[in-house]
């Protein structure tokens, strides 16, 4: 998967949305499953503050059996080139194989009233086999109140190999909401289609939960 949920935790699923705020922490346990196994990972994002934050992810997956198929690390740096377009290198270890992925990303997200529209194009290279992946992914979200909206990434992405290029599309419905009212704490859910395959169809889920590490604690102090 080329994108992951980040530390703005934008609505869509598997996209970038804006940077967050300097000395913010947002932690975001992540699921996903289809009828193999299940995905299960957690994602930590931190404002850096100077326009940059970082989202780091560590993951495995396990058949319904439980026995284990696979595990990754995941991180991307980012730099915000304006209001809307965040600058991103993302890289991955696929700690099964080995091997090692790495390439840039553009981040662009902006609001038209009810509706937010997010969009991450990224190119990807193996570095152990020279192979590589350019994925683009658009979602606009209407939001249905203060608190629930309804979004649909649209995920077309090319593999490169020596030999051949092999186009996919991903169709992402789903539902975010804000559970508090100052949005620390918020929960997303979506069905990946695919469109060549209805076998591979598959939920995702995430929860993250956001606070100011620079925050004093405001209890009562020592005399």
């Amino acid at each position: 998967m080329l994108f992951l949920a980040s530390v703005a935790f934008a609505a869509p699923l598997n996209l970038y949305g804006g940077l967050s705020d300097a000395g913010s922490v947002a932690l975001a346990p992540t699921a996903f499953a289809d009828a193999a196994g299940v995905a299960p990972s957690l994602v930590t994002g931190v404002g850096l503050g100077g326009h940059a934050d970082l989202t780091i992810g560590v993951g495995g997956s396990a058949d319904w059996a439980g026995t284990p198929t696979g595990g990754g690390l995941d991180a991307v740096a980012r730099y915000g080139l304006g209001d809307e377009l965040v600058l991103a290198a993302h890289g991955g270890v696929d700690l099964t194989t080995g091997s090692v992925v790495i390439g840039p990303e553009l981040h662009w997200s902006r609001s038209f009233g009810i509706v937010d529209v997010t969009a991450n194009v990224g190119w990807r290279a193996d570095a152990s086999t020279g192979e590589s992946t350019a994925a683009l992914g658009v979602a606009p979200e209407v939001w249905l109140g203060d608190r629930v909206s309804f979004f649909v990434e649209v995920d077309p992405s090319l593999a490169l190999t020596d030999s051949d290029v092999t186009a996919s599309l991903l169709v992402v419905p789903g539902l975010s909401a804000n559970l508090s009212e100052d949005g620390a704490h918020a929960l997303c859910a979506g069905v990946q289609l695919p469109t060549d395959s209805l076998g591979d169809v598959s939920v995702g889920v995430w929860y993250s939960v956001a606070f100011d590490a620079r925050a004093k604690p405001t209890g009562r102090q020592p005399d």
